[in-house]
């Protein structure tokens, strides 16, 4: 750690403590069985004597020197010979421990006495793994874990207490409570033979050491409540020096192929010091010197796929340095476009000045180009030269083709920014359409004449977005003249507009008709697990053909298994979360136009919970903690950091639910590390029925805020509300909240059992006041598995999930009043057959393994189409999409009630494809799957043009 800290200085630090604090809570205090205080002078030898406890312990080697602490270098531990399990509580414990990790491993220990060797597990174990604080206690030869929602972080001081009571275990980090269960029950079954360590994960045939510091370790004869844990925690926690926190967490986005920037914002104005390396050799840093709050450091010199991390170290006015955890830089994730070489200002040309007038009037800089109409190559390079643009070009000429593909080598540019392909005719070139952001041509701005014809500048074009820039600039007197490119765009009736300046023929298509957006976690703010999106009428597989393939691909993400929030995609751009990152690609042509690294993004188990983002297109809103951030849809460079209201504090909150709807985004206050981000073993896959798994994320408040002006509009408070059913529709807010007062107490915003289902009230407020403009009492079927509303054009429906049944209920949007029950079986209890995500469109709601009548609850379809497999359904106007025959993404006509399906191609375990802008976007989401060779890449789907233009001539005959 950087600060530092003496023998005296911490005896001076004790005393003070002992006389700021209040009498009662000194008086009051239990006094532990054993009380090691691993003092300097207390480590001098190699056997230590407890404050309490008629003990002696025994260090495998005199351990080095710690003004803080029992400093262990995972060559070291402490074992108390003779201990046996009749010295040790029979039920009623308490271990306590002040302790900082350098770093975690899969079998880690603080203070531990156990045996586990197969079947045979007895004992308990006060510990860690790679990540998180654990309590594992046994009773009939089975160790019971429990595990911490948060993650530690590496060289920080923790406080780490578990307690069990015959019925309870609990662990509590920091004096709040991160876990509990009531998987042991009875006397703790003990070992005959067995090691009381502390440091050491250690038993007959496993001895796995601690890297960290151990300042203090107890072990009481009684199970301490949640007050006097409270006070443990405060008595001892100014001793220790205090972490680097932050007022806006940090994150990092990759400037170039060789550069990367970090963000962030700190508590108080200093500068900062930012340490990076290979591996952990950080040896190498960044610093600013400039006082501030806003920080940002920029990264040169970084090598394409490496690993670094980095870690930020704060210097206040004083001198004092506070150091943060260490964070992955992974170059590998990387999807900047490759540089251009440097030159200098003498060999900048006219070509030079005429791109840089394209770029400024397109407003483009960034995804594919696409020159029609090749030429030498030079307006191609220019544009390369002076954006983010990747160019294709395309000619009719072989001559010019070689020599421009020469000229480009020469430069070094040809293949990575800039390529070029000869076709016989320009009329109809074989490639996809919609694919361009930018289209220009050589061929107009040097000759008289127009290349092809102008229909292909509309079919190249990118809808809603893309823009062609055609003619000359002002000045110029060479090119096509300006009747000449007015015919050319004519003939082919391609609508344009002039540009304010030079002669520029501007031609910007419109978005596709019937065409949707998947803006929330289930396509909409109202749940509905649909969108407006026609998909071209496809109702199968082989109505669509493949729009593009690219990145990212599986090493992006998280794995397919912990259902990890959606997709989204609004205005032609498809933004996908992976392992605490995220990525902006243009949904047409797979374009990377931004991605960004944020360490405390990850979010999981979106069953159980609401997703940590939305978008309305311009911006995102992204939950990160404690803040909503607002990230530009476009450039991915963050606007705000909004904060919760005042109510809620960051040492108490996250932030939880995330909408937008009209002028308003809208939130939710969670406590503090509720959500689910553990994602890593089988019961990350979160498919089991047990309350590890289903325990559902409540908050304790609703709120909205203007998007314009960044004010809070309106909060709400009431009871624990339900985040997966809260929906918004018509300017209406609705939820389903608990005002059961044992429910309420609880210190988790997790929330489980049978009183989550008492004293349950169906809520309406006034989306842009706050107001309540009605609430219903409703007994529903506990939801034991999944409980899910979504708000329809024909009712709030609620879906309720319990031992083999979906209970389905409805209720009026404007009285709250019931409309409708009934019960629907599951399909099975296993792989998502017992949590599905109801979809409703054209006035039917498909749940399987049917589809009832939205507006009457009458069963109108008995089998839909068969689900295998995780994936929840999504609806397009005229299919469902999903996981189906040979665990592929299939889909199933809504009249045809046909199934087609894709070989080799899966998605993740709950929501990874969505229809929208006019096509089916398929991330990567499957990776990791053991049970098929799938391919690991992202695709989109459009639907076949051929098959369009046969339509269209048989009309016309």
């Amino acid at each position: 750690m950087i600060h530092k800290v003496t023998g005296s200085s911490l005896a001076r630090a004790t005393m003070l403590l002992s006389l700021l604090l209040p009498f009662d809570i000194w008086a009051k205090e239990t006094l532990p069985l054993h009380d090691w205080a691993f003092s300097q002078e207390k480590i001098a030898a190699q056997s230590i004597t407890p404050i309490r406890g008629a003990l002696k312990g025994q260090l495998e080697k005199q351990a080095a020197a710690s003004p803080m602490g029992l400093r262990l270098d995972g060559d070291n531990s402490m074992d108390v010979p003779g201990m046996t399990a009749a010295q040790l509580p029979s039920r009623n414990i308490t271990a306590e421990a002040w302790v900082s990790l350098d770093t975690g491993i899969r079998w880690g220990a603080i203070v531990a006495y156990f045996q586990d060797n197969g079947s045979y597990e007895k004992g308990w174990v006060l510990g860690y793994n790679e990540k998180n604080f654990v309590l594992s206690v046994s009773n009939e030869s089975k160790l019971h874990t429990i595990t911490s929602r948060a993650a530690f972080e590496k060289e920080k001081w923790y406080h780490v207490v578990g307690t069990y009571d015959g019925k309870t275990m609990k662990l509590y980090v920091n004096g709040v409570e991160e876990a509990s269960g009531n998987a042991a029950n009875g006397d703790i079954a003990y070992p005959e033979q067995a090691y009381y360590t502390v440091g050491a994960y250690r038993d007959k045939d496993e001895f796995f050491r601690m890297k960290g510091t151990v300042h203090s370790a107890r072990l009481y004869g009684k199970t301490l409540d949640p007050t006097e844990i409270l006070a443990l925690h405060a008595k001892g926690k100014s001793i220790f020096p205090k972490g680097l926190t932050y007022s806006v967490k940090p994150h990092l986005r990759f400037d170039s192929p060789g550069s990367a920037t970090v963000y962030w914002e700190s508590d108080e104005p200093g500068s900062a010091i930012l340490h990076y390396g290979v591996g952990d050799n950080l040896g190498h840093e960044v610093r600013s010197t400039t006082p501030t709050r806003n920080h940002s450091l920029t990264i040169d010199g970084l090598e394409p796929g490496q690993l670094y991390h980095y870690r930020i170290t704060m210097v206040a006015s004083s001198g004092v340095k506070t150091t943060g955890a260490t964070y992955e830089l992974d170059m590998r994730m990387n999807f900047a476009v490759p540089a251009m070489p440097r030159r200098t200002a003498k060999e900048m040309t006219q070509m030079s000045q005429v791109a840089g007038e394209i770029i400024r009037e397109s407003k483009v800089n960034r995804g594919v180009c696409v020159v029609y109409g090749f030429g030498s190559g030079q307006l191609a390079y220019e544009l390369a030269m002076q954006s983010d643009l990747v160019v294709f070009g395309f000619d009719d000429n072989r001559d010019r083709v070689d020599k421009a593909r020469k000229w480009l080598y020469e430069k070094g540019i040809y293949g990575s920014r800039v390529s070029v392909r000869y076709v016989d005719s320009l009329d109809e070139l074989p490639v996809t359409g919609n694919i361009a952001n930018l289209l220009v041509s050589e061929t107009i701005l040097n000759t008289k004449d127009c290349p092809g014809n102008a229909g292909e500048v509309n079919r190249l074009l990118r809808p809603g977005g893309g823009v062609a820039i055609l003619g000359q600039p002002t000045n110029a007197t060479a090119g096509a003249s300006p009747d000449r490119i007015a015919e050319w765009l004519k003939d082919h009736e391609v609508k344009n507009t002039r540009a304010t300046g030079g002669k520029w023929f501007k031609v910007e298509p419109g978005p596709i008709a019937d065409s949707g957006e998947w803006t929330h976690q289930y396509g909409n703010a109202g749940n509905t697990t649909s969108s407006n999106e026609k998909l071209g009428g496809a109702t199968a597989t082989t109505d669509l053909e493949v729009q593009w393939v690219g990145r990212p691909g599986a090493d992006f993400g998280i794995d397919r298994n912990p259902r990890m929030p959606a997709p989204l995609s609004s205005w032609g751009r498809l933004f996908h979360q992976g392992m605490n990152r995220m990525i902006a690609l243009d949904a047409y042509n797979g374009s990377a136009l931004w991605s960004l690294e944020i360490p405390d993004l990850r979010r999981v188990n979106m069953p159980r919970d609401a997703s940590n983002w939305c978008t309305d297109g311009e911006a995102l809103f992204v939950a990160v903690k404690d803040r909503c951030w607002e990230v530009d849809a476009a450039t991915g460079h963050r606007r705000a950091a909004h904060k919760m209201p005042s109510a809620y504090s960051a040492e108490t909150h996250d932030w939880g639910y995330v909408a937008q709807d009209g002028d308003l985004f809208y939130g939710s206050a969670v406590k503090r590390n509720s959500s689910y981000t553990a994602f890593f073993g089988g019961a990350m896959w979160y498919d089991k029925r047990e309350p590890k798994s289903a325990a559902k994320v409540c908050s304790e408040g609703v709120f909205a805020i203007n998007k314009t002006n960044k004010k809070l509009v309106w909060s709400y408070q009431g009871g624990a509300v339900l985040n997966p059913t809260i929906s918004i529709r018509d300017n209406k807010i609705f939820f389903v909240e608990s005002r059961n007062p044992e429910i309420l107490k609880q210190a988790t915003g997790r929330l489980h059992g049978p009183n989550l289902w008492k004293d349950q009230f169906l809520v309406a407020l006034d989306g842009y006041t706050g107001k309540k403009l009605w609430e219903e009492p409703i007994d529903t079927a506990d939801g034991t598995v999944v409980f899910y509303m979504m708000a329809t054009e024909h009712g709030l429906v609620i879906e309720s999930s319990t031992s083999g049944k979906y209970h389905l209920y409805n209720y009026n949007l404007e009285t709250g009043k019931q409309q409708w029950e009934t019960v629907n079986n599951w399909p099975n209890d296993h792989h998502s057959g017992h949590m599905q995500h109801p979809v409703a469109v054209n006035d039917r709601l498909f749940l399987e393994p049917s589809a009832f009548d939205l507006k009457t609850g009458k069963k109108v379809i008995n089998q839909i189409g068969k689900r295998s497999g995780c994936h929840t359904y999504v609806g397009t106007k005229d299919a469902l999409i999903y996981r189906g025959n040979d665990r592929q993404i299939a889909m199933w006509g809504q009249e045809t009630q046909k199934v087609t399906t894709w070989n080799r191609l899966r998605p993740s375990c709950w929501l990874s494809v969505v229809p929208a802008a006019g096509m089916l976007l398929v991330p990567e989401g499957g990776g990791g799957c053991s049970c098929g060779g799938w391919m690991e890449t992202s695709l989109a789907f459009r639907p076949r043009v051929k098959a369009k233009e046969t339509k269209k001539s048989k009309e016309q005959e």
